[in-house]
């Protein structure tokens, strides 16, 4: 999800979200989702034309991400180019996609310009991803999200973030 990158560096609680995956984690890193794009590509299921308009490397162009833990205020930041890319690969299914973001890895079936990532991912730190909503509109990609991340001192964090991002 969005720059959850930014909230670990606010609440220093954050972990770099590897080996997050539609599995929850549980899968070899050996062989991961990136063998599912491979078969996609070596003609294995190939990705609908709706699918395809997703694939590639997107940048965060702009946005905000909140962060609220405990009964702390909300803490906003700005989202820009420098918070990094989104890559998003063909799924194991026509209408799936595998979404690569800072290292957490997430299925997301995808349905006309509308990419919806499945809920209930847990990366490491207990990060849980709650939704995460992916739209195409003119070349532009706006993501919707919503996370969930415990402190180590016990406060529940939520993160949202709505970000637009342009492809490489």
């Amino acid at each position: 999800m969005t720059r959850l990158n930014k909230a670990f560096a606010i609440f220093s609680v954050f972990c770099g979200l590897v080996a997050c995956g539609p599995d929850g984690g549980n899968a070899s890193t050996e062989s991961g989702p990136s063998d599912s794009a491979a078969s996609a590509a070596d003609g294995g299921t190939q990705p609908s034309a709706a699918a395809k308009a997703f694939i590639g490397q997107w940048t965060y162009a702009s946005g905000t991400e909140n962060a609220q833990c405990g009964t702390a205020p909300t803490d906003t930041q700005a989202i820009s180019p420098s918070d990094g890319t989104v890559t998003f690969t063909a799924g194991p299914q026509s209408d799936q996609l595998i979404v690569d973001d800072s290292g957490c890895i997430v299925l997301a079936n995808v349905a006309g310009n509308i990419a919806t990532g499945t809920p209930g991912i847990e990366c490491p730190g207990n990060f849980v991803i709650n939704s995460l909503i992916y739209t195409l509109t003119s070349g532009t990609l706006q993501e919707q999200g919503n996370a969930q991340f415990e402190e180590a001192t016990g406060d529940v964090c939520n993160v949202t973030d709505d970000a637009y991002l342009l492809q490489n």
